[in-house]
């Protein structure tokens, strides 16, 4: 006796037509977009053979649900599911996940945004209530989804867990971090490498508005990164409304925009406008002077004097 095989259903495709189903076209998405597994976590990207056996079990999910179409954001789920059971068995199978699933909001959510509500509604008070504002919030949360699921994962565990805190993480991926104009950076101007504020190097610049930021191109200093000097192309500033400074009982101190987020001791995650007297901040263990104070002025044949002690701790810090 020879059983029937369920047809596989039709898929209707993003622009609205309906096409036959493709295993083919599963694999080569897999093939394709596991390649930013090596591109950011270093890992190989999923192979042939292993791609195939996805497409077989998906296949093998719809046509026991029994649709009379599909569409392509269905198919994804089903096949991040597979890959969710295999990641209990190879880990790999996690990371593939992260760079195969989709980022955006359900349309709930999107509609809570457009009202007033949901995601993020008190986060800004500098952002005004309207039609731009609901738009840039949908691309936020976008933006924040893809870049928590391309960095390490425990780096992204301890930014959702509190413990540290992206600020402006919806930029992480193009603009990484912001700072205020005391900062000290390594610089290198004219040849000559010294150290200066955010402010004294940029601060003259001819700025012109975009976007609510003041923009403007450079090409007169280079700053000092993990892998060397990289040249300035371009800046952008913000002006804000207010500075709280939060000074805690050891002595240590720091100056922040009214709603930039502060990791308290209880795991709130709250507005620096929020933080009271009495308040617990959560902090990264420190050790002793005693702890750290070196016990000589020479490391590898170099004689390390205050100038370049200096030098080094700005960059590390």
């Amino acid at each position: 006796m020879v059983e029937a095989v369920k047809p596989l259903p039709m898929v209707r495709s993003s622009s609205g037509h309906f096409i036959p189903w493709n295993r083919q076209s599963i694999i080569n998405s897999l093939l394709k977009e596991t390649k930013l597994a090596t591109m950011f976590f270093g890992v190989r990207p999923m192979m042939e053979e292993e791609a195939e056996s996805i497409a077989l079990e998906v296949e093998e999910k719809i046509r026991n649900m029994d649709l009379k179409f599909v569409s392509g954001p269905l198919i994804r789920e089903i096949v991040n599911t597979v890959l969710l059971e295999k990641g209990s068995i190879n880990p790999l199978y996690r990371i593939y996940r992260n760079v195969y699933t989709r980022v955006g909001t359900p349309v709930y959510d999107a509609y809570e945004i457009d009202i007033g509500k949901g995601f993020e509604a008190k986060e800004n008070a500098n952002l005004q209530p309207n039609a731009e504002t609901s738009h840039k919030k949908k691309a936020d949360k976008t933006s924040k989804e893809e870049y928590l699921l391309l960095m390490p994962i425990d780096l992204a565990d301890a930014h959702l867990k509190g413990e540290i805190h992206i600020h402006d993480l919806e930029y992480f991926g193009t603009r990484p971090f912001c700072m205020s104009s005391d900062n000290v950076l390594v610089a290198r101007v004219g040849g000559s490498v010294r150290l200066a504020t955010v402010g004294d190097l940029f601060s003259h610049l001819n700025y012109e508005s975009s976007g609510g930021f003041e923009v403007a191109n450079y090409d007169g200093v280079e700053v000092l990164t993990p892998e060397g000097f990289v040249r300035v192309v371009k800046v952008s500033r913000k002006k804000s409304n207010s500075i709280i400074r939060i000074t805690t009982e050891r002595g240590f101190m720091v100056e922040l925009t009214e709603e930039h987020r502060i990791p308290l001791a209880d795991g709130r995650l709250v507005e620096a406008k929020m933080v009271k007297p009495g308040d617990r901040l959560k902090v990264i263990s420190t050790l002793s002077y005693d702890e750290i104070s070196p016990k000589t002025s020479e490391v590898n044949g170099v004689t390390v004097t205050s100038e370049l002690a200096r030098l080094v701790g700005y960059f590390i810090a």
